[in-house]
């Protein structure tokens, strides 16, 4: 049976504090490293030439091969500052895997569906596209889903996700209302900020919350006396 609760009790203790780390690049170095690095990410791969290399991508119009090769690099180095940040992070190599892995895999199929959208390849996408189409949306949805991979966050959690589609919706109404292209990247760059730090925030509290729920729990054991 459990004792009374103290204040040691109520602190939120990380799932991944129990993973061991070489002394060389502690638990703290790897979590500042990962966090900077995605965020680094997320801002370089916004701020790349994207609508420009999907036009050359789908050779609707003719770029010279140092412009494509230019849009290419930046596009390719802000994925790998992104990959980078998984990789580094404080988690058990399969859920690094696993977000690096996600990370990949849900960018190059936006960036073909982005693709087909302004070059009009894909014929008469449904309206709704514009929304996950938006640049916002999928750095947003990438970041916030490989950090609670690698964070071990509950699976009700990834419900907060859905806020994504604000980081998409915000963008693509300001231009179906003919906003010029600074104030909706300036838009895109702060609400992408402001839901991905939304999202980590409450999947903490919640995984907090039930890790305290648990502890308090009279059903559950006392772990043994070391």
């Amino acid at each position: 049976m459990h004792g009374p609760v103290t204040v040691e009790d109520m602190t939120f203790l990380e799932p991944t504090r129990r993973l061991p780390f070489s002394p060389r690049l502690s638990y703290d170095g790897r979590y500042g490293a990962s966090l900077v690095s995605l965020i680094l990410g997320g801002y370089l791969l916004l701020n790349s030439n994207i609508t420009q290399l999907a036009i050359a991508l789908g050779g609707s119009t003719a770029f010279a091969p140092d412009q494509v090769a230019y849009f290419s690099i930046q596009f390719v180095f802000a994925i790998a500052v992104i990959v980078f940040g998984f990789a580094i992070a404080p988690a058990a190599l399969g859920r690094r895997v696993m977000a690096v892995v996600l990370a990949l895999v849900v960018i190059i199929l936006w960036t073909l569906l982005y693709t087909a959208r302004i070059t009009g390849a894909g014929g008469p996408l449904p309206f709704a596209s514009g929304f996950v189409s938006a640049p916002a949306f999928i750095v947003t949805l990438v970041i916030a889903t490989g950090w609670l991979i690698v964070r071990e966050r509950p699976w009700v959690t990834y419900l907060f996700l859905l806020l994504t589609l604000l980081a998409g919706a915000i963008p693509f109404f300001l231009v179906l209302n003919g906003a010029s292209s600074v104030p909706t990247q300036l838009a895109g760059f702060l609400v992408a900020a402001l839901v991905g730090a939304g999202i980590a925030w409450l999947a903490r509290a919640v995984a907090g919350a039930i890790q305290q729920s648990h502890d308090r729990d009279p059903l559950v054991d006392e772990p043994p006396a070391v």
